[in-house]
């Protein structure tokens, strides 16, 4: 398994700069969404509390089945992979 000091600056970096990019993209669609349906609807704060809940149970659920099923099984190039992002 590598550690941290296997990976070379470049790649970090390169790393580090692709969770920024994820980040402004998730931030960007994600506010666009948000402002088509304060358009559609009107606000109400059971229907924000709702929407916040579901939202956090469905990225959890989603992280939990793409992660489980896609990146740790033994003997798959992703899995692979996914360790060396587990090392770091």
């Amino acid at each position: 398994m590598l550690r941290a000091s296997d990976i070379s600056p470049i790649s970090l970096a390169r790393g580090l700069a692709a969770k920024r990019r994820n980040a402004l993209t998730a931030v960007i669609f994600g506010g666009f969404l948000d402002a088509l349906l304060l358009e559609a609807y009107s606000f109400q704060w059971a229907g924000f509390l709702a929407g916040v809940l579901l939202g956090l149970l469905y990225a959890n659920a989603f992280e939990y089945f793409f992660h489980r099923f896609l990146l740790h099984p033994p003997g798959k190039i992703l899995a692979h992979y996914h360790m060396v992002h587990h090392s770091t």
